[in-house]
């Protein structure tokens, strides 16, 4: 979908960079990135001298600074500054602050997933437990690292709050917003409880419908819907429109999340940054999993299937699975429904005469977004008779 690029935003006035350098998405995109690092920065710094403020032991406080210095994709922050300038709303005093907190939720929930997980790698570096493994393994507090990677993303969450309300505005409208933004991580929740409800299913008796309900509650909710939904609000928009900002927010986390499970499928830990073929080794269900098995069955490709049946993970059948995935074109049938959700979400925007100026930014970053992921599993090394 080609959509015309134009800068509706307006920018904070103190900024010093030529009007020229701001036009259209890729500027705008630039100019708020750089915002939100520099709020990144002092807001890690601040959460980080808790841990000395409260006698914390140093490894502990080691540990929690570097994972507080990971930087992710950072686009929440992003899709939520979009929707609150594309809804009229003004350059005003914690604007950036408050989006920045919408990320520290993300870390929130990346530190109670990685527990869930067992994971030893996000974004390429040690994740937080694995971190406070290795620090605390000569301590008293060896074997504890679960327990208190826990807690530190709890004070994770309740910091993401407090800079949540710092933006001046009126107290209704901070309400309402945060009301979304809360909402959002019990959504997550329920998200989660249900993909590990679901993992316990044989994956014949498993619809798309109920895989794409985890998407929207685990992914599409509190990475897409909710920054767009709660920028929205703060700006004043009516709520019709919230709530379609919403939907289309919704449509992009399907986007997202099919491309994150093919990469789960197709990458290995150094091409993802994170631990792969982690979905089949845990027996979660996802589409593009789905997607496959529902093909075997078709073809009667029995091998596959048994695969299936047998949710025992090892290299001989991750092999089989990425073989079977290229001789039924997986990467580009996923390719092609994630495009049909962007779309989808692209066109709801632009429908809006109020938000119709947002699709162009989005646009920019979501195809940013996905030509990256798609390089990971579209050069996967695959054994010379898949090929």
């Amino acid at each position: 979908m080609s959509l015309p690029l134009a800068s509706p935003f307006p920018l904070h006035h103190e900024t010093t960079r030529s009007d020229s350098s701001l036009q259209g998405g890729e500027g705008i995109l630039s100019y708020f990135r750089h915002c939100l690092d520099e709020k990144r920065k002092a807001m890690a710094t601040q959460l980080h001298s808790l841990c000395k403020k409260h006698a914390l032991p140093e490894e502990v406080g080691d540990a929690f600074a570097a994972a507080l210095a990971t930087k992710g994709k950072g686009f929440r922050p992003l899709l939520f500054l979009a929707a609150y300038f594309s809804a009229g709303g003004r350059p005003v005093s914690g604007l950036y602050i408050t989006a920045q907190s919408i990320e520290f939720m993300h870390d929130f929930i990346l530190i109670h997933d990685d527990i869930i997980d067992r994971s030893a790698l996000r974004r390429g570096k040690p994740t937080l437990r694995r971190a406070l493994e290795e620090n605390l393994r000569n301590t008293g507090l060896a074997g504890r690292f679960d327990d208190i990677a826990m807690v530190l993303g709890d004070m994770v969450y309740a910091f993401a709050i407090e800079s949540f309300l710092t933006v001046r505005l009126t107290p209704l409208r901070k309400e309402k917003a945060l009301r979304q933004f809360t909402g959002a991580a019990q959504s997550t929740g329920a998200g989660q409880l249900k993909e590990l409800a679901l993992a316990c299913c044989e994956i014949a008796h498993v619809t798309r419908d109920r895989v794409y309900e985890i998407y929207d509650l685990k992914t599409g909710c509190y990475s897409f819907a909710a920054p767009l939904a709660a920028g929205a609000i703060l700006a004043g928009a009516p709520h019709r429109h919230v709530k379609n900002v919403y939907d289309a927010g919704l449509e992009l986390g399907r986007a997202f999340q099919l491309i994150d499970d093919m990469i789960d499928i197709m990458g290995t830990e150094q091409t993802n940054g994170k631990n792969a073929q982690k979905d089949f080794s845990q027996g979660i269900i996802t589409v593009p999993l789905l997607y496959m098995y529902e093909k075997a069955q078709a073809c009667g490709n029995e091998r596959v299937c048994r695969i299936f049946s047998n949710k025992h993970a090892d290299e001989r059948k991750y092999a089989i699975l990425r073989q079977w995935s290229h001789r039924i074109d997986l990467p580009d049938r996923i390719s092609r429904m994630q495009k049909d959700h962007t779309c989808r979400a692209l066109e709801q925007l632009s429908c809006l005469k109020q938000f119709s100026s947002m699709a162009p930014t989005i646009e920019i970053l979501m195809n940013r977004m996905f030509s990256a992921a798609e390089k990971i599993f579209r050069s996967v090394d695959l054994p010379k008779e898949a090929r």
